[in-house]
Formats: structure tokens, C-alpha cells, sequence
């Protein structure tokens, strides 16, 4: 070996001093050891490899506790769900909102917080989702032995697709004629066409209304007053059975006699107006949207009984838009009625709750005129008033007592009347054979030589007319 070579070898060459301490004796030693470049590379290298491994196994001990964290969190809130069912409000919200918080914060020691808020949410909702699809699925329901279609069962998502299409009514008689008397056409809802089971489930005694019921307040919620005159809102059946009362006394006997005057009225007012429109044609034969007259026969006749009057679209045609206002506000609520908790936030979009706000809005008007104004004539609400506030009453206002029912009575004195009307002309029209009968039979009740005002207590004796309806 030349010294060249030496002395490249001795400059490859570090000397490591290596301190050792006794703990007993407090005695400190030295050892000396040569070891090349090379080889302190390799060690240097090494350790780089075993730090990083040794943080890669903590990053993945501490991923997975945060996600297994995360699905607990989940599985437990679906169980607090479904033992509770709690109403929507912005406590459930919060509630929902905070549970993935400690696994963003375990992610969070090892990737951003967004990132970290983006993993542990979207892992909470697809877990809770996916328990809440296996549980409805599952023997353990308690709708299980119930057979249905697996979208109804999942959720009531679906039967909002449904309705949208409007063929509701189609689709539930496909399924009855698959699945039976009893179809699970909801995750908790049952539809049952057996004519037995309706005593016990909408009779006196039957089963107590939905939330359906209670989240289906279209009036503004300042106006809400603390003791509630609402017959569709109400729960209680106590309560419920007290406002029935009310309502049966004002569709008794007398009070419908009341009422009739102001059927006629209108009946022959629409009478006039179809029969215009065929003097005006040159034929003699009127063209005529027959379904939107006879709603607009409906919305003037709901004005009389229920407000004393305000609307004339048979005479004006519906130049405020308070009949198209209704079918655009009622259209939503129908829709909420497989999901009534998406009613409360619906209420507050800006856009989709617009028209249920503006229809709120002309239900409250026309109650605040028909609680000031003096009666005139016997309508809806004077034999409601009378026989809900009594005699210790008379100095409370009639005002809550409209208002909570305003909408209620609205659409089904227009609305509900006008769909009825319009599908038995649909269908006589569609069947001859039964137009011609009943044709018979009301010539046989009312003769065109009886000049005399319709009685309506032959309405009895005419059964066709009564299987028609």
C-alpha cells in the first residue's frame, strides 16, 4: 500500500467517540471506534427509513381510530334517531354538525383541516346512511313482514318522485295488486285498502294523526296563538274531539239550509256563463277549459260561505291570482307530506316557500276581514264561533278561531270540491251509458216544467246520483 493510499483511507476514516454512563456507579466510559464514510451513510439512512416508517404507523393508527371514531358516531346518532325521533330543529342540526368533530381533530394532527373535515363528515353521512338502508331493510324492522318494493322501504324519497309525476294514485293500486291488501309503501308507513281495518285506524277510536298534521302550518308563525283552534293541526284527540264538535254542529241540519242559498246562487250563475260562451260560438257549441270553471265555480262559493263573499272569477276571471296562488302553494305541502320534516325549511326558502308564504299571506288578510266584519248572513264560520265560544266566551275575539282553520277550510271547500266535480264529469263524459242514466234520474227529480227551487232533500231519493259521487 503507497502512502497516497494511506492517506485516502485515513480521510474515508472518522473516529466516533462513544460516551457510556454507569447509572449505579456514576462511572462515565469511552470507547473509541473507527468506522468509514460509507458506513455512516448507511446508518444515517437507515434511521431516515425507521423514523419514517415509525410516523407512517403512527398516521395510520391515528387514521384509524379517527374513522373508527367517526363510524361509532354515526351508528350511535342512527340509534339515537330512531329511539327518539326527534323533530327538525337547529339543536338536531348542531347535534349532527358536532359528532364528527373529534375525528377531525385526530385527522387533523396529520393533514389540513379542510382535508380533515372532508374525510370524517363524508365518512359520518355515508355510514349513517348506509345503517339507516340496512336497518330498513332488515328483519329487525318492525314493518319487516310487511312485503314492499325495496325504494319504498329505503326511503320516502321515492314516493315524492311518485307524486311528482302525478300518478300516485296509479302506482299504489300496481302495488296492491302485487304485494296484497297491505303494501310497506313507506320506511314506516303502511297502506291498507282492507275496508275492515278503517274503524280502527281513522274511527273514533282509531290511531292518532301524524306529524304530517302539525308540520303542514302554512299561517305565519306570529300569528300562531297559544290555545290552537286548528281541526287539521291538532293531535290531541281530546282536543281534537272538542273542535269536532264545533265543526259537526256547523254541517248539521239547519245550518245547511243556510248554505244552500248560496250554492244556488252560484250554481246558476255557472250555468249562465257556459251557456254564454255557446251563444257566443256560431255553432252553438261552447269550447270551454270545463275543469278550471268549475274551480273557479268553487273559489266564488268558497268566498260566500266562508269570508261572506270578496270573490267573483266566474264574473272577472282570476285577475288577482288567488286561485292559481292556492294551486301553486298547496302543490309543495303535497309533495311534504311523505317527508313532513322538510316542512319547516321549505317554509323559509326563498324560492320554493314563496308561494306558500303569499298564500299564507291572503289566508291571514281575509281572516282579519271576516273577524271585523259584522255578520250579515249565516256562513261557515258564524256557526263555528257560536258553537265553540260559549257564553263565558263572548268577549274573545272570533279572530284565532278563523285563522286557525282559514286554510284548512279554503282548500277543501274549492280546491277539494273542484277536484271531485271535475273528475265525475270527466268520467261521465267518458261513459255515455252512465251519463244517460244519470240524466234520467235528475229529469225524473226535477222536471224542466218545475219551476219551484231545486229541494234538495230529494238529493235522497236519487241513488245513481249518490253512487256517482
Amino acid at each position: 500500500m503507497t502512502g497516497s493510499d494511506v492517506c485516502g483511507a485515513m480521510m474515508d476514516t472518522v473516529i466516533l467517540l462513544h460516551l457510556h454512563r454507569d447509572h449505579s456507579y456514576g462511572v462515565i466510559g469511552i470507547s473509541v471506534e473507527l468506522r468509514t464514510m460509507e458506513a455512516i451513510y448507511i446508518d444515517t439512512y437507515s434511521g431516515q427509513d425507521d423514523i419514517q416508517n415509525r410516523t407512517g404507523e403512527l398516521f395510520a393508527m391515528a387514521y384509524r381510530n379517527a374513522l373508527a371514531l367517526d363510524v361509532l358516531g354515526s351508528l350511535g346518532a342512527h340509534w339515537w334517531f330512531n329511539k327518539h325521533e326527534p323533530e327538525v330543529s337547529w339543536s338536531l342540526f348542531s347535534i349532527v354538525a358536532l359528532a364528527p368533530a373529534p375525528s377531525v381533530l385526530l385527522l387533523h394532527e396529520h393533514m389540513p383541516m379542510l382535508q380533515a373535515a372532508l374525510v370524517a363528515y363524508s365518512l359520518f353521512v355515508l355510514t349513517l346512511f348506509t345503517s339507516i338502508a340496512a336497518y330498513r331493510v332488515s328483519p329487525f324492522h318492525p314493518l319487516a313482514q310487511y312485503p314492499g318494493p325495496i325504494p319504498c322501504k329505503l326511503s320516502q324519497i321515492w314516493n315524492v318522485y311518485i307524486m311528482w309525476g302525478g300518478k300516485q294514485h296509479e302506482y299504489r293500486t300496481m302495488l296492491h295488486d302485487v304485494y296484497g291488501p297491505i303494501v310497506r309503501i313507506g320506511p314506516n308507513e303502511l297502506s291498507m285498502v282492507d275496508k275492515d281495518l278503517l274503524p280502527f285506524i281513522l274511527g273514533p277510536q282509531g290511531m292518532p294523526k301524524g306529524p304530517l298534521n302539525a308540520d303542514s302550518r302554512l299561517t305565519p308563525a306570529s300569528e300562531q296563538q297559544k290555545e290552537s283552534y286548528s281541526l287539521i293541526g291538532c293531535r290531541n284527540p281530546v282536543r281534537h274531539a272538542q273542535l269536532r264538535k264545533a265543526w259537526n254542529k256547523a254541517f248539521a241540519v239547519s245550518p245547511m239550509k243556510d248554505y244552500e242559498d248560496l250554492m244556488m246562487l252560484r250554481a246558476v250563475q255557472l250555468m249562465e256563463r257556459l251557456e254564454q260562451f255557446c251563444r257566443e260560438r256560431p255553432d252553438g257549441v261552447g269550447r270551454v277549459d270545463l275543469a278550471k270553471w268549475i274551480s273557479f265555480f268553487s273559489f266564488d262559493f268558497m268566498g260566500d260561505l266562508i269570508f261572506g263573499g270578496g270573490f267573483e272569477l266566474m264574473r272577472d276571471d282570476d285577475k288577482e291570482g288567488h286561485w292559481h296562488g292556492m294551486e301553486t302553494a298547496i302543490f309543495a305541502p303535497a309533495m311534504c307530506q311523505h317527508v313532513p320534516w322538510f316542512s319547516p325549511i321549505l317554509r323559509v326558502l326563498p324560492f320554493a316557500g314563496a308561494p306558500m308564504r303569499a298564500f299564507a299571506q291572503f289566508a291571514l288578510h281575509y281572516s282579519k276581514v271576516r273577524a271585523a266584519t259584522e255578520v250579515k248572513r249565516k256562513d261557515l264560520f258564524y256557526h263555528i264561533t257560536e258553537a265553540t265560544l260559549s257564553d263565558s266566551d263572548s268577549g274573545i275575539s272570533a279572530y284565532p278561531l278563523i285563522l286557525s282553520n282559514a286554510v284548512l277550510a279554503i282548500t277543501a271547500a274549492s280546491d277539494t270540491t273542484a277536484s271531485v266535480l271535475s273528475n265525475i264529469m270527466y268520467y261521465l263524459m267518458s261513459n255515455p251509458e252512465a251519463y244517460a242514466k244519470l240524466r234520467e234520474e235528475v229529469d225524473d227529480a226535477f222536471p224542466l216544467s218545475d219551476a219551484s227551487p231545486i229541494n234538495t232533500e230529494r238529493f235522497a231519493k236519487m241513488p245513481f246520483l249518490s253512487g256517482v259521487v
